[in-house]
């Protein structure tokens, strides 16, 4: 680790990262990551381990809609596709997103041959490995002398939630948006964020990768770390464009708060380099910001509305890690107040900092104000006026822990060793139920073929030989129209883009423009009382060239919104001219639209 020059704005020296951890415990860190992330991956263990005979697991059993989104985005890198098109619906839109980390993914699954649910889950394994143990030295250059402060951050990184537990009857089989954000949102935090998606965990690891090269580059003064923090924001705004605000949001306040601390003095370079950083990291988001000016079907998707809950929400979902958090800055501050008064009685001596060279623990004071500023930050970035506000809180656990974990160790120092170990490894569990909970729904949902919405976990051997003779004998570009929803257990359309790399004309409730009309749109179609003409009108407007039909909708009745009963058509039994039967099986009917006749 570089040594801090003397002309650095953080000029008090640096702690050598590698003589703070030894090898036992670096030996300790990893088997905190290993059980991490084993335990993130039981459900897919246990979906694997339990899948009914002739059935298909899908690769999760916890937000499954977004998940076929991921298979869409990776079937289409492992065609060879470069450019990404949305295959949840059939309206015109010009393809002009790519993703470096989805055609990483492609270009393996394509050399592999593995399943696309594999690949994801090595890269989330793999990107999960990386945040964790990049986190953890980011720990040490924040507390290298303070062991028990960064073992305590690790776990509560790697397990913490907050009280959603308390509110278990609400959220046991569905996800509230009344209950604490432990509950709903794994973005929120690491755990959940290494239990659903490498977009996750490799969005985490680019914010980290930011902010520790800034912080690098603040500390040594050398411009190279400054641009490798815009090459992590590049990559960051090309995959995960949402969490560019919250980078910025997290150095801009720490630069504004230093800057003011030093009355301007000697602040010129680390504006310069943060500067240069953001221009590095902008192309990738200008990028994005274009697409989303200029393609409606994007826009659209991106202004589904994510907002922030009330305040106090995270502050019950974030829990004991969030109260000890805001005990830091208290901590700094009565510690500050107190050396000073010391210092003032005591001639001869005027440094702040302890007998370890560390303040309180930490390496220096510009890291945590640093810490405490990104802390701040993004809490305040998830009110910004978007649409999507609380997306832009991924990364936010990271900071939230360290200061944490150092509050609980700076609580606990008087304490014998073993009483205080024992003591800090109680906070941690105690800080796992909700966490503990979520796995206990997902398997309960994997026993019930049931999720906390209206997809499903495993595919009946009816509708995956139905998907598969599409993914074998339509052509390229075909697009297909099918129930939008998983209606009587059976599954819809969502699974589709996944499995073929064909598109559907309706089949996720954000990717889908206008997705609850479309349902509407579909139960009229399939109405016994709708007329050849309709239904024709219909199918032209969808551009499909094929149409798959489940038996389980033959005269079944649905609602209307007008509160009236209606029956579904068994096209089935009688299909009308234009509908022709290419594929059969007792779940499926799979049929060649030709208007034409």
């Amino acid at each position: 680790m570089p040594k801090t020059t003397a002309s650095n704005a953080g000029a008090a020296p640096e702690l050598t990262p590698d003589a703070a951890s030894d090898r036992k415990e670096r030996r300790f860190v990893g088997a905190i990551i290993a059980v991490a992330l084993f335990l993130t991956s039981f459900s897919a263990l246990l979906g694997y381990a339990i899948v009914p005979p002739g059935m298909q697991f899908v690769g999760t059993a916890y937000n499954i809609d977004d998940y076929n989104v991921y298979l869409s985005w990776l079937r289409q890198t492992t065609d060879g596709l470069f450019l990404q098109h949305n295959l949840f619906t059939t309206e015109p839109q010009p393809s002009l997103l790519f993703s470096f980390l989805f055609s990483a993914m492609g270009l393996i699954a394509r050399l592999t041959h593995l399943p696309l649910a594999i690949v994801l889950h090595i890269i989330r394994i793999a990107s999960g490995f990386g945040l964790l143990w990049l986190a953890y030295r980011f720990m040490v250059l924040c507390f290298p002398k303070d062991r028990a402060a960064r073992l305590t951050s690790l776990g509560l990184l790697c397990f913490s939630s907050g009280f959603g537990w308390t509110q278990w009857s609400q959220w046991s089989d569905k996800n509230p948006s009344s209950a604490p954000i432990d509950a709903f949102q794994p973005e929120a935090y690491t755990f959940l964020s290494l239990y659903l998606t490498p977009l996750f965990t490799v969005s985490s690891l680019l914010i980290l990768g930011t902010l520790y090269s800034l912080l690098l580059s603040f500390r040594t003064g050398k411009m190279r770390y400054a641009s490798l923090a815009g090459l992590c924001g590049f990559i960051l705004g090309n995959i995960h464009s949402y969490d560019v605000f919250h980078v910025a949001a997290a150095w801009g306040l720490f630069l504004i708060a230093w800057t003011i601390w030093k009355r301007g003095r000697n602040v010129a370079r680390v504006w310069v380099h943060a500067i240069w950083a953001l221009a590095l990291t902008m192309p990738t988001t200008l990028y994005i910001y274009y697409i989303y000016r200029t393609n409606a079907v994007f826009n659209e998707r991106a202004n589904t509305p994510t907002l922030s809950p009330a305040f106090w929400h995270y502050i019950l979902g974030y829990g004991l890690v969030f109260f000890l958090a805001v005990c830091a800055p208290i901590l700094i501050w009565r510690r500050h107040a107190r050396l000073k008064s010391s210092l003032a009685e005591t001639p001869g001596k005027s440094a702040l900092r302890d007998d370890d060279g560390t303040i309180g623990g930490w390496s220096n004071g510009s890291t945590f104000l640093f810490v405490a500023s990104w802390a701040v930050a993004g809490l305040c970035v998830i009110y910004l006026p978007f649409g999507f506000q609380r997306k832009m809180l991924m990364g936010e656990h990271i900071p939230l822990c360290l200061l944490a974990g150092w509050a609980a160790s700076t609580l606990t120092r008087n304490l014998e060793p073993r009483v205080r170990s024992a003591a800090l490894s109680a906070l941690v569990l105690l800080t796992f139920p909700s966490n503990a909970l979520f796995l206990v729904r997902d398997a309960n949902h994997l026993q019930t073929n049931s999720s906390e919405t209206s997809a499903l976990p495993f595919l009946n051997a009816n509708y995956v030989s139905s998907v598969e003779w599409l993914n074998r004998n339509a052509p390229k570009g075909s697009a297909i129209v099918m129930s939008p929803i998983d209606d009587f257990n059976n599954p819809g359309a969502l699974y589709v883009p996944g499995m073929t790399g064909h598109a559907v004309w309706a089949g996720h409730w954000s990717e889908t423009p206008q997705y609850g009309d479309r349902i509407q749109e579909y139960r009229r179609f399939s109405d016994s009382e709708t007329s050849d003409e309709d239904r024709r009108a219909f199918l032209r407007d969808t551009h499909a060239q094929y149409f798959v039909f489940s038996r389980a909708l033959a005269k079944a009745t649905y609602t209307s919104r007008a509160g009236q009963t209606h029956t579904f058509s068994d096209f089935a039994a009688s299909p009308p001219p234009y509908l022709i039967p290419v594929n059969t099986n007792d779940g499926y009917v799979v049929f060649q639209i030709d208007l034409a006749k």
